[in-house]
């Protein structure tokens, strides 16, 4: 169904680079096309240009980078196209500067 999306709260608002996606770890699915929005607030979401590469395999990590930064509390990937059946774990790439105590990456589990 391509109406579903994931979406990830980052707590705060955080400068976003990217993205890194896997496929399911029991079975053969993962998502081979994504699309991604960004919110501040859940109500309003900005499109991110492109239509995105996922996974060719299930246990694979594929780290996406956007074509430019952007500050985001909220990312929803939504899945266009899947092996057998739409399944996906994400993390969010963030933007870490020198005075900055938060994570720089932020990988699948």
């Amino acid at each position: 169904d391509e109406g579903q999306w994931l979406e990830m709260d980052l707590d705060r608002l955080r400068k976003v680079q990217g993205v890194i996606t896997q496929g399911r770890k029991d079975q053969n699915e993962w998502v081979t096309e994504f699309e991604v929005k960004y919110s501040v607030d859940t109500e309003n979401w900005t499109p991110v240009d492109g239509l995105f590469k996922g996974n060719w395999n299930r246990n694979g990590k594929r780290k996406t980078l956007f074509p430019t930064v952007f500050e985001a509390r909220f990312i929803r990937l939504y899945p266009k196209s899947w092996h057998r059946h739409v399944s996906m774990r994400a993390g969010v790439v963030v933007y870490k500067a020198e005075d900055d105590d938060g994570d720089s990456d932020s990988d699948p589990e």
